[in-house]
Formats: structure tokens, C-alpha cells, sequence
């Protein structure tokens, strides 16, 4: 176990969801919502981060009292179909998403060293990301995604400052490429993540809070996860507020380095490097904390989840969980090479949140029995976050299939 300082001492597995949520689309979203900067999408981005930490404590909660994770309680607890239908659900989401973030870190290494292509850049990511986590060692990946999470807040909160304090708002009208309603619907499904929220019992295991006396620590280390989560996203949005971004003109990633080379002739290029930087920051730590924590469900799938007892830890060095790490670093390597631009991260979001439907009335089932949860139960005002976050995705899931 890595060692941290008194203060900083429940720091850990959390940030790892936190860096696996924010990604490309969470900054992207961020610019959109700064280009029509209001109190509405303020309280939509507190709201997300306040549903997802409700949802991952849920997560947290049921483990850390029964000893059996969520993926077991699909198998165990309920029909058949629901563990398969998730079973395929999974495939293709986790080949989806490590294509969108080889594609983003890709931008992000031609941004800074455009001597190199995009898809270039992204497989060396790729591969770089897969040797850190082929490595099977915890700590390192807790160790770099604090200093990549450090480097990012840290040039965010700077910049947002210095643009809040100097540079007043931008001036354009109808700047905006996605409706209000589109951009909420957005911010629930996007900020904070979807499927990797389930990484986190599997990050528990590995940081050795594995009983129900770790639930307090485990609930501090996410409302700071999600905390900084929000402010990040905020400070986006800040930033984009400042200045005169027409959202019409660039789209996706794109729309992140033309922020970054706007923010250049305005301050000088250092804050286009560091922006820049940033951007890499976001996309690699993502990547990584990805890499690290699918190939858990997966091998959890194939392991443990048909077992009626508590469930074993999944092991790292393992043939089923190296064999997915390198399938999901290889099956989306063609696919990098031949993109051109980037897919649209809002839609991207709007689809793959859906997926939260079932974990909330789940959590909402499971939660709730106390002959296995006890005193662990659901609190009332738990339930109705859960039921809100099952309406609100629901809502995403229709919005994104009719509008």
C-alpha cells in the first residue's frame, strides 16, 4: 500500500474513478456550457457529481458489507438474462471506449509533438498505458494518476483564476453547438462516468478496504473524488465563459485545443502548453485508470459471479485479466488508425450512460434487503437519489433515441 500523509490518508481508489470520469468528453462539455455560461448548468454539473457519488457509494456500501460485488448480485440475485444482457453491454462498450480515448490521447500527443500522427500517438499511448497495468502493480497506478490528476487540477484552477480576474466575458451570441436541454441531459450522463464505477469495489480490494469499518473512509475518498470532479468541470467552464470560442466552428476534442490556442494569443504560448498539457493529462490518466479497471469486470464475469459465495479477488497477473488488457489496447488500434476526426463526445455520452438505469435500481433492490445489508440499508433520502438518477438516464435513453 502507497504510503500519503495523515491529512491525505483517504485519498485513494476514488481518484482513480475520478480520473477515469473525467475525460475529453467532461472538458468538451465543460466548453460547451462555459460558451453559455448560466446558474442552470452550475447546478446540473453539482447534481451529477452528487448522483454519481450516490451511486458509487451504493456500489461501495453493498460490498463492503456482504463481501460480494455488484456484478454477483446480477448473477445471484437476479434473472439470468440481466448478468447476460450487461455481459454484452460491456463488450462493446469497453472496445468503444478505448477506441474514443486512444483516438483523444492520440490528439493530445500531436498537439504537443505534432511530428507524429494522431493515430500514431494514440497507439503509443496505448501501448504505454498497457505496460504500466500489465505491470499488475497498484501503487504505481495510484502514484501516476495522482500526479497527472495534480498537474491538470492545477493548471485549470490557475487558469480559470487568471482568466476570471483579467479577461472579461466573451461577447458572441448563439455560440452554443447543442441545446440547453441536450447539454443537461449531457452533464448527468457524462461527468463523473458510467461503467467504470464498477472498477471501484475491485480498486477497494487492492487498497485493502475490504470490511464494513472501511465504509467511512471509503465514502470521504469519494466526496473528495467527486468534489474535484465538479470543480474541474466548472473550471471549464469558467475558462471557455472568458472567451470569444465560437462552438460552431470546431467540434469534439478539436474544440479543446482551439480553447488552448485562443488562451495562447491572449496570455502568450506558455498557456497554450500548458492547456496543452492539461488536455494530455485528462485524456492519459483516463487511459490509464480504464486500462487498469475494465479488465476487473471482465474477469469477474468469466471468475466469480456465478459463485454463491463472497467473491475472490480478481488477480492482476492473472490470463483472463492480462488476456482483455491486451485485447482492449489491440481490437481499437485499427479503428485509431483510420479515424480522422474524432467522434462527438456529447452523443457518445448521452448513449453510453444509459447503462446507469439498471445500477440505480439495482442499488435500489439490493441495498434495501436487510437480511444481508442489515444496518447498511438505504437511507430515505438515498432512495430518492437513486430513483432520480434512474428517471434522469432513463430521460437520457429516450432523448438520445428520438431527438
Amino acid at each position: 500500500m502507497s504510503k500519503t500523509t495523515p491529512e491525505i490518508s483517504f485519498i485513494g481508489p476514488g481518484l482513480l474513478v475520478a480520473a477515469a470520469g473525467i475525460g475529453a468528453g467532461d472538458m468538451i462539455i465543460g466548453i460547451q456550457l462555459g460558451l453559455d455560461f448560466n446558474l442552470v448548468f452550475l447546478a446540473a454539473v453539482i447534481i451529477a457529481a452528487l448522483l454519481k457519488y450516490v451511486l458509487t457509494e451504493g456500489i461501495a456500501r453493498y460490498q463492503l458489507t456482504t463481501g460480494h460485488r455488484v456484478i454477483n448480485a446480477w448473477s445471484q440475485r437476479f434473472p439470468k438474462v440481466v448478468f447476460y444482457l450487461f455481459f454484452a453491454f460491456f463488450l462493446i462498450w469497453s472496445v468503444m471506449v478505448s477506441a474514443a480515448l486512444m483516438s483523444a490521447c492520440g490528439l493530445a500527443g500531436n498537439a504537443l509533438f505534432p511530428g507524429l500522427s494522431v493515430g500514431v500517438w494514440g497507439v503509443i499511448h496505448g501501448l504505454t498505458a498497457l505496460a504500466i497495468v500489465y505491470l499488475g502493480k497498484y501503487e504505481l497506478i495510484e502514484d501516476i494518476t495522482k500526479w497527472l490528476i495534480g498537474i491538470m487540477f492545477l493548471i485549470v484552477i490557475i487558469t480559470a483564476i487568471y482568466l476570471w480576474a483579467f479577461v472579461p466575458p466573451g461577447h458572441l451570441e448563439h455560440a452554443v453547438s447543442y441545446d440547453r436541454s441536450t447539454l443537461i441531459l449531457a452533464i448527468l450522463g457524462g461527468v463523473g462516468g458510467s461503467v467504470t464505477m464498477l472498477s471501484y469495489g475491485y480498486w477497494l480490494d487492492e487498497k485493502g478496504w475490504n470490511n464494513k469499518t472501511s465504509m467511512g473512509i471509503a465514502r470521504k475518498d469519494l466526496g473528495f473524488s467527486y468534489a474535484i470532479t465538479a470543480v474541474f468541470v466548472l473550471s471549464v467552464m469558467v475558462i471557455a465563459s472568458r472567451l470569444d470560442l465560437d462552438g460552431n466552428e470546431l467540434t469534439g476534442s478539436a474544440l479543446v485545443l482551439g480553447l488552448s490556442s485562443l488562451m495562447g494569443t491572449i496570455a502568450g504560448s506558455w498557456m497554450d502548453l500548458l492547456f496543452k498539457i492539461c488536455f494530455w493529462g485528462v485524456v492519459f490518466s483516463s487511459m490509464v485508470t480504464v486500462w487498469s479497471g475494465v479488465p476487473y469486470l471482465f474477469s469477474d464475469f468469466l471468475q466469480n459471479s456465478g459463485k454463491s459465495i463472497p467473491n475472490e479477488k480478481v488477480d492482476v497477473k492473472g490470463k483472463t485479466y492480462r488476456s482483455y488488457l491486451i485485447f482492449m489496447t489491440l481490437a481499437p488500434m485499427v479503428v485509431t488508425l483510420g479515424l480522422e476526426a474524432v467522434r462527438n463526445v456529447v452523443n457518445y455520452t448521452l448513449i453510453s450512460s444509459v447503462f446507469v438505469i439498471g445500477l440505480a435500481l439495482t442499488l435500489i433492490y439490493i441495498n434495501n434487503q436487510k437480511k444481508w445489508m442489515a444496518d447498511m440499508v438505504n437511507r430515505p433520502w438515498t432512495n430518492i437519489l437513486l430513483f432520480i438518477s434512474a428517471l434522469a438516464f432513463a430521460l437520457i435513453g429516450f432523448y438520445s433515441l428520438f431527438h
